[in-house]
């Protein structure tokens, strides 16, 4: 143990020893003796009237000597958190443990967006509403590719040519049904998207052509296509614990996740100032207004008796939505209709 060390009263002949003493992890005090000797002279001088002052000078001036106390320097009862489990939220989910039975109590990708150099925000829409699908998709592999790649910035992908070469009637309009997803999900496996810097996200209209899919990009160059496959990450046996682990393992090990939730005026009101922040389904609302694609980026609870388990999710609206632009929801919360996320090949 060393710590600071401490000299409360020493002779100069002592303090070589006293330092020496010191590496040792003391603090040194002393105590001061009369030598007997001296004082004995002393006395006799003073008896034998040999020379009052010279005795008077040795009593005066006998030798001290220096005993050192050693004083225990207290330990200090600090508790250390070890660097391994410290460093372990940066890691994931780059190097998180590929274990299905480990996932953190509470995650969230943001906190991690600058030492990974990734984007994991919320991505915006504009003015075509009901395609926000494409914007949460192209974000959602982009995100996922960034945090397996160790160092690199994140590219992003576009969007646009997956809204435009959709085959969506209306390609602005809300998905109708799951179906309509899954079938976007296959066009980026069997057909693939380019960079954003082929074709960048324009989003200001309310319609896109049904026959607008590009054939170049913007300019002029040609189109290199990469296929991405997304895979389902709902429980085969409709177990709900065992799908929430695999979202979770899926957003901690891989990137963001993406929810298909069933779209409602409930939903679209939701502003967040539900106890906790958490959204509550009304039951009486009956309206229907499709699906809609949701970035889950991570997990919390909220505090209580029976604390309960939300999902953290950026929606596209603005901002302006929900609790800056993002959503909590309950991990069980039937409005959710499916995950995907994406595994990099």
């Amino acid at each position: 143990m060393e710590d600071n060390i401490v000299i409360i009263r020493t002779e100069k002949q002592d303090l070589e020893k006293n330092l020496i003493e010191s590496e040792q992890g003391t603090v040194v005090a002393s105590k001061t003796n009369f030598s007997k000797k001296n004082l004995a002279y002393g006395l006799m001088g003073l008896i034998l009237l040999s020379g009052i002052v010279a005795g008077i000078v040795l009593i005066v001036n006998c030798q001290h000597t220096t005993d050192a106390i050693k004083i225990p320097v207290p330990t200090q009862n600090v508790e250390v958190q070890s660097e391994q489990t410290e460093q372990e939220l940066l890691k994931a989910p780059k190097e998180g443990p590929k274990n299905n039975q480990y996932v953190p109590t509470t995650f969230d990708l943001r906190m991690q967006a600058t030492a990974l150099n990734c984007n994991f925000d919320r991505p915006d829409e504009m003015l075509c509403v009901g395609g926000n699908w494409s914007n949460v998709i192209a974000q959602t592999i982009s995100n996922t590719i960034c945090a397996q790649s160790i160092g690199s910035s994140e590219k992003s992908l576009s969007s646009q040519y997956l809204l435009n070469c959709s085959n969506l009637a209306d390609k602005c309009d809300i998905l109708s049904s799951v179906s309509d997803f899954e079938s976007q999900l296959a066009f980026v496996a069997n057909t693939g998207i380019p960079q954003a810097s082929c074709i960048a996200y324009n989003g200001l209209q309310y319609q896109i052509s049904p026959n607008s899919c590009d054939a170049k990009c913007t300019d002029g160059s040609d189109i290199a296509l990469q296929q991405y496959k997304f895979a389902s990450l709902w429980d085969s046996n409709d177990d709900y614990q065992a799908t929430i682990l695999n979202v979770k393992n899926h957003i901690y090990n891989y990137g963001p996740v993406i929810a298909l939730v069933k779209h409602s005026a409930t939903v679209a009101r939701y502003a967040g100032a539900t106890p906790n922040g958490i959204f509550v389904n009304d039951p009486s609302d009956q309206t229907d207004f499709g699906y809609r694609a949701f970035k889950i980026i991570g997990w919390n609870q909220a505090p209580g008796d029976t604390p309960q388990q939300y999902w953290i999710m950026a929606n596209t609206f603005s901002s302006n939505w929900g609790m800056n632009g993002y959503m909590r929801i309950s991990q069980n919360d039937p409005i959710i209709q499916d995950y995907y996320g994406y595994l990099p090949q």
